[in-house]
């Protein structure tokens, strides 16, 4: 018997409105996946949906579904085949404000339902109930939905954080806030914002080299910004701009790497190595990356890395250059998924 995982993206009602006849409903939409989590694509499901009122059944109807390539199915409770033997003969009768409802879900492969958990609802699906309001307004159930990346937000306050799969993503995507340019293969990568921060010295010429701002590796830029801004005080250094970005709803940024910035260059640079061209809209001069170079005078540093971002090489990428601290270049933020 094949069993199926159903991960919710999101339960939404539609805007209901006094005009006699017009069907209600609540729509739904959910990505059905098999016991090892992979996408049930392009299946049809029978899929019986429970409105409760605590353990009795208010409403139950059955709805014949498609998922499709990403296992993605959509449908309108309250529009599928009533097996209802409840207290509402029709959807539009039940009573949403007697008492508070939920959601059971269930599927049938051939082998009787699978129960797929029951949930329950939160305010905005009571905005059905506002049409009985004997003093309401028409304004008073419309509820304004809007959606940035992989939140929905819902005019009550309410938001739904939509589980996005990230097997599709390419580096080039615009994903979280800005352009992706590397991905690690499980998931998880790295994203540069869409355009410069403006130009800055990297700062602290001439201080003690900071414990552990040396990391060259991808995945050192996040703990080299932070070391530098525990060891450097001076405001609006490059490391600084960066730990202090908010974009997109996103603060986790930070200076790149000596590597993640040669990455950058590469993939959505002028180095051109994927052949996608400069999607970052660099400028062709110098930009900062968080990794100290040590020169050895005496315990102090006066030069960090960079990378020359003028023109695509044909061997695939100008190696990283060092710059001196109180040098004005450019900053590129970035952030890992």
């Amino acid at each position: 018997m094949k069993k199926t995982i159903l991960t919710l993206l999101s339960v939404l009602f539609c805007a209901i409105t006094f005009a006699q006849n017009v069907p209600q409903g609540i729509n739904y939409q959910a990505v059905a996946r098999d016991a090892a989590g992979t996408e049930l694509a392009n299946d049809t499901l029978i899929v019986q949906f429970s409105v409760l009122e605590g353990a009795a059944i208010s409403w139950q109807e059955i709805d014949t579904v498609t998922t499709n390539e990403f296992g993605l199915f959509t449908t309108i409770i309250g529009g599928g085949t009533s097996t209802s033997n409840g207290s509402s003969s029709t959807f539009d009768l039940v009573d949403w404000g007697a008492a508070a409802h939920s959601l059971k879900v269930e599927i049938d492969y051939g082998n009787g339902y699978l129960d797929m958990g029951t949930t329950d609802f939160m305010s905005v699906p009571y905005s059905l109930h506002a049409k009985t309001a004997a003093n309401g307004s028409t304004t008073d159930e419309l509820q304004t939905l809007s959606i940035s990346e992989d939140t929905l937000f819902i005019s009550s306050g309410n938001y739904i954080v939509l589980p996005l799969s990230t097997s599709n993503l390419k580096i080039g995507d615009l994903y979280q806030g800005g352009i992706i340019f590397r991905l690690d293969g499980n998931g998880g990568g790295l994203i540069a914002a869409p355009f410069d921060q403006g130009m800055a010295e990297w700062g602290c010429d001439g201080a003690s080299m900071f414990p552990g701002a040396d990391g060259h590796a991808v995945g050192t830029g996040h703990q080299n910004t932070i070391d530098i801004e525990n060891g450097c005080t001076t405001p609006g250094t490059a490391a600084d701009i960066c730990a202090n970005l908010t974009l997109e709803g996103y603060s986790d940024w930070f200076l790149p790497s000596k590597d993640e910035l040669y990455l950058m260059y590469l993939n959505i640079g002028n180095g051109n190595a994927l052949g996608l061209g400069n999607i970052g809209g660099f400028n062709t001069g110098f930009y900062w990356s968080s990794t100290e170079k040590y020169f050895g005078f005496g315990g102090w540093n006066a030069q960090a890395y960079g990378q020359n971002f003028d023109f695509p090489d044909p061997n695939f990428g100008q190696p990283p250059i060092w710059a001196n601290k109180p040098f004005s270049e450019y900053v590129r933020a970035v952030r890992a998924f």
